[in-house]
């Protein structure tokens, strides 16, 4: 088994998205048949996260990755698994959302079936549930977007056949200071030894 866990304390992002703490935890463990892998997030959380001067709580959910027994691997890649499931839920929480950017609703299209999710390599999906205190009018599913910043998206999980990436916040800035950034990532890949 690999635990990987990022710990970003006294994040401060132009005073636009501070937090106590920033906790990413990918723990991966690969069958020795070579099989397909398993993989949990538990552990991960923010802690006292701010964005434009209000104070947001991602709730995370419990299920985003398919439970296993002790011992159990799954039959098939996590492409084909339950970790498809939250990816459309994602799509659709985001693109209900009233005033919704259409830039958003162009991001999301690919994952509108299967067949193109599988074409693409990977499954993409949030840990994030629904956003708490966010200001009206400025979350998307689990995107925040900043007037005059730009893109805050949280808990994302990409999944391949057997590599996981987790990236609790990543930044898509577009003011006076553009780039991107992300902020606790842990990954995983590879398979066990023969």
């Amino acid at each position: 088994m690999t635990q990987v866990t990022s710990v970003v304390e006294g994040l401060n992002v132009l005073d636009v998205v501070k937090a106590d703490r920033v906790i990413a935890v990918l723990s991966v463990e690969h069958p020795s048949n070579g099989g397909h892998p398993k993989a949990s997030v538990a552990g991960s959380e923010f802690d006292n996260l701010f964005i434009d001067g209000v104070k947001v709580n991602p709730v995370l959910g419990k299920k985003v990755l398919p439970p296993h027994k002790t011992g159990k691997f799954p039959d098939r890649p996590s492409l084909r698994t339950k970790i498809s499931s939250p990816e459309p839920s994602v799509k659709a929480r985001s693109n209900k959302c009233k005033g919704r950017p259409d830039w958003l609703k162009t991001r999301h299209r690919w994952v509108q079936s299967k067949g193109a999710r599988r074409r693409k390599g990977y499954v993409q999906c949030s840990l994030v549930d629904k956003l708490q205190g966010a200001k009206p009018g400025s979350s998307f599913g689990h995107v925040i977007h900043v007037p005059d910043f730009g893109n805050i998206f949280l808990g994302e999980l990409l999944a391949s056949h057997h590599a996981f990436r987790l990236t609790m916040i990543r930044l898509e800035m577009g003011c006076a200071n553009e780039g991107t950034m992300s902020v606790g990532t842990s990954d995983s890949n590879g398979a066990t030894s023969p």
